[in-house]
């Protein structure tokens, strides 16, 4: 049984979601079994637990680092049990991504929490096979949200 997994990462917009359909498409079509992580951040903001909802956002990217590692685990060994001879699993933004959300100083104490470092995350712990990051796709995209733009969402949210 040959298990691969990879992690598809990148800013908003940048054609994650568009990059996932493309790798469900043609691995399919080479025989592999794709299984897909989604998306921890997404997970836990929908559900209410968010950066502005925990203590600090230290508190909240270690909660979310613990949880992207499970889920990982959890599906490579569900991918272990399966009748499959390829078997692709595919994340939706890694372990790593958190370090981008955070400082240098609060990422060095998360990962001493947690008991981890950084290159082993990287080449060890059940690492990925490749790491395909995507640039944002649109012209004219600013990467962080502007007060202004966030005030929109916002209030389109609220109507």
């Amino acid at each position: 049984m040959e298990i691969t997994k990879i992690v598809i990462t990148g800013g908003p917009c940048a054609g994650k979601s568009t990059a996932m359909g493309w790798v469900q498409k043609a691995f399919s079509q080479l025989g592999y079994t794709v299984l897909f992580v989604p998306e921890t951040a997404t997970e836990l903001i929908s559900g209410g637990v968010a950066p502005w909802t925990c203590g600090t956002n230290a508190d909240y990217q270690s909660l979310q680092l613990q949880l992207q590692m499970e889920k990982e685990r959890i599906f490579k060994a569900a991918a272990s049990t399966m009748p499959k001879d390829k078997i692709l699993i595919v994340c939706d933004r890694g372990a790593l991504d958190n370090k981008a959300y955070m400082t240098e100083e609060d990422w060095v104490r998360v990962l001493q929490q947690l008991q981890l470092n950084e290159v082993e995350m990287r080449d060890g712990y059940d690492g990925y096979s490749i790491s395909l990051r995507r640039q944002r796709a649109r012209k004219n995209f600013t990467p962080f949200p502007t007060t202004r733009r966030a005030r929109k969402r916002w209030s389109r949210l609220r109507r």
